[in-house]
């Protein structure tokens, strides 16, 4: 008896060149809208930190006054922020995106700066006692972000639209 002859292997068959350039174009125009919509993903992640970091540094101060029955407050600087509490309670500076620009229209009795009493009321002196003021939070030409400090409560919302 003799051994069993192998089959012989089909004929390989690859892609032509064409087919090959059509999935290249294909796979390059799909990451390249990716890329662009990740890249509003970021700005406007990194937009919503800056909202809650602004936000959470005047809650903070507000709750150091109240709790050290001392003044306290919030220096809004254009690239970072630093809260001051007297001595010995709370002092710390927060470094913003490099790409987010502040800007604020508080300007009583010392522009840029939020001012806690005691009590937790923003003692800025603030004419009307609805609205101390507004803090403006932006990429460079993208959307912004408002928040408005309250002077009476002390309460700081950013549920409205920037004007």
């Amino acid at each position: 008896m003799s051994p069993p002859v192998p089959k012989p292997f089909p004929p390989l068959r690859g892609f032509t060149l064409m087919e090959m350039l059509a999935v290249l174009v294909i796979a390059s125009l799909l990451s390249a809208l990716g890329i662009a919509g990740l890249t509003n993903l970021v700005k406007r992640s990194n937009l919503a930190n800056t909202v809650a970091l602004v936000q959470g540094s005047l809650k903070e101060a507000q709750r150091q006054a109240m709790l050290n029955s001392r003044p306290c407050q919030v220096v809004l600087g254009i690239s970072s922020i630093t809260t001051e509490c007297p001595p010995g309670t709370l002092t710390r500076r927060d470094q913003l995106s490099n790409w987010v620009r502040l800007s604020s229209d508080i300007t009583t009795p010392t522009p840029n700066v939020v001012s806690f009493s005691y009590r937790g009321t923003v003692s800025n002196n603030c004419p009307d006692p609805t609205n101390c003021g507004t803090i403006r939070i932006e990429f460079p030409d993208e959307e912004a972000r408002c928040l408005r400090v309250e002077s009476l409560l002390g309460k700081v919302s950013n549920d409205f639209a920037c004007e």
